[in-house]
């Protein structure tokens, strides 16, 4: 339930507003993100084909999307998060002759991130941090042949980037998603993440160069 004290009322100008998001937020968030990633396994080797990831898979049938649902302590500064995301991607072999077959990874991450979003009243832009741990459930698989699956023993990741809010566009729709709804923000987020091989050789090396993401990120 939404407390009536988070917003400012003036009888003289007949506004309605919320108070600053830095004085309205709870101790306690929770934040909800979907978003896309340029993600590729590009060190990863096909199991049935001695070539490279390149000479078989190019563009995706799914890029990798992404589910990310972060519990939030808001601070003076900014606020810790623990997040846990999941995820999805699909690639076809480009090139029959070498292999007709597909890849479907499903990453799994839990990690921690440190947003700086409290140095103004209402930030407009949020850098921010995040790392931990996370393994990868893969599939490749001939067409109407044989297939090889599993997941990668843990490794680490990294990302950072910048979120950007959105609730300057309509105010008043803001205010009525935190009263209705107890949306404390809205942002899209832009930023880079970067996949650690594992440490286990047979698990194959679903590294990454340097990707780009970005989505939409939902904060109750």
């Amino acid at each position: 339930m939404v407390e009536q004290g988070s917003v400012l009322t003036s009888a003289i100008q007949e506004e309605y507003k919320l108070i600053p998001y830095r004085e309205r937020r709870p101790r306690w968030g929770v934040t909800f993100a979907l978003g896309y990633s340029s993600y590729e396994p590009i060190n990863y080797e096909p199991d049935f084909v001695p070539v490279n990831f390149s000479e078989v898979y190019k563009t995706p049938d799914m890029p990798l999307l992404e589910l990310l649902v972060t519990v939030k302590k808001n601070m003076t500064m900014g606020s810790l998060g623990v997040e846990v995301g999941v995820g999805g991607y699909n690639n076809t072999s480009d090139n029959k002759e070498i292999s007709d077959s597909t890849l479907n990874l499903i990453p799994i991450r839990v990690g921690a991130s440190f947003y700086i979003d409290a140095l103004a009243p209402e930030p407009v832009f949020v850098p921010y941090i995040a790392g931990g741990i996370y393994t990868i459930m893969f599939k490749e698989e001939l067409n109407g042949g044989s297939s090889n699956n599993g997941n990668t023993q843990i490794s680490t990741y990294f990302h950072g980037g910048i979120a950007l809010s959105l609730d300057w566009i309509d105010r008043d729709g803001a205010r009525l998603a935190f009263q209705e709804s107890g949306i404390e923000g809205t942002f899209a987020y832009f930023e880079l993440q970067k996949y650690m091989a594992s440490g286990e050789p047979a698990d194959g090396d679903f590294s990454n160069d340097i990707s780009y993401a970005g989505g939409v990120k939902i904060e109750f």
